[in-house]
């Protein structure tokens, strides 16, 4: 069974901010527990959507995972999820509903 990249890119912006003292392990754990709980699905039909990608990570500077997020939120009408500054401007200037576990201008 692999994990969803969404997963482990979440585990990874927890992580960092433990490292970085931003938050401790207890916050840690709350905040996967958390996500564990919205009701999220996994699309696999991205890569047909690779020039839409490219093109929002070129508009936006943004890495092709971040334009990929940004992509299905767009295609889906869904809000975004992310404490990412860069992919949450994007995101904003795309006029994407955002929910946010913490302030994407805190790292």
């Amino acid at each position: 069974m692999r994990a969803p990249l969404w997963l482990l890119e979440t585990l990874n912006v927890l992580l960092v901010r433990e490292r970085r003292k931003k938050l401790d392990i207890t916050e840690r754990d709350k905040s996967i527990a958390c996500v564990h709980g919205y009701p999220v699905r996994v699309a696999e039909e991205s890569a047909r959507h690779i020039a839409t990608i490219q093109n929002l990570a070129t508009k936006h500077a943004l890495t092709s995972y971040d334009a990929a997020y940004l992509e299905l939120t767009l295609r889906l009408g869904c809000p975004l999820l992310s404490s990412d500054g860069p992919l949450c401007a994007a995101a904003r200037a795309e006029g994407v509903t955002l929910l946010g576990l913490a302030d994407p201008t805190a790292e």
